[in-house]
């Protein structure tokens, strides 16, 4: 039995996606394409519209291992992330202690003002409307 020229490494859920892998594979040396990507006739751009069997991106046979490794899924600790994040401004993470503090107030988190204005704005439209009428 022969081995296959390309084989597919992944099964990518949109286009975009597969030519992220596309890009990664090809940072790590490894030569990789999107399955269909150069082909032009109607049917094919239909296909990849809809997207129906995924986006397949293929590589060298011989380069299945390591291609799979460099798609690897890895956990991001979001402390480490933060960290090193702060480290490359120059700032240290400080985290206010609100054990054993009876005296704090809840302050307004940024993630909140978006609905105030939402909420303020068609109500001042209101009273305006209702004081020119």
């Amino acid at each position: 039995m022969t081995t296959p020229i390309e084989t597919v490494v992944k099964v990518a859920a949109t286009p975009s996606q597969a030519k992220i892998y596309v890009a990664m594979l090809q940072a790590a040396g490894i030569p990789a394409r999107v399955e269909g990507d150069n082909l032009v006739d109607e049917f094919a751009a239909a296909r990849r519209l809809v997207n129906l069997m995924g986006t397949h991106v293929m590589v060298p046979t011989a380069s299945l291992e390591q291609a799979r490794d460099v798609l690897q899924p890895t956990t991001i600790d979001p402390a480490e992330l933060e960290r090193q994040a702060l480290a490359e401004v120059g700032e240290t993470v400080t985290r206010p202690s609100t054990i054993g503090s009876s005296t704090s107030t809840p302050t307004s988190t940024s993630s909140e003002w978006p609905w105030v204005v939402l909420i303020a704005l068609p109500m001042l439209a209101i009273v305006a409307y209702a004081l020119l009428r």
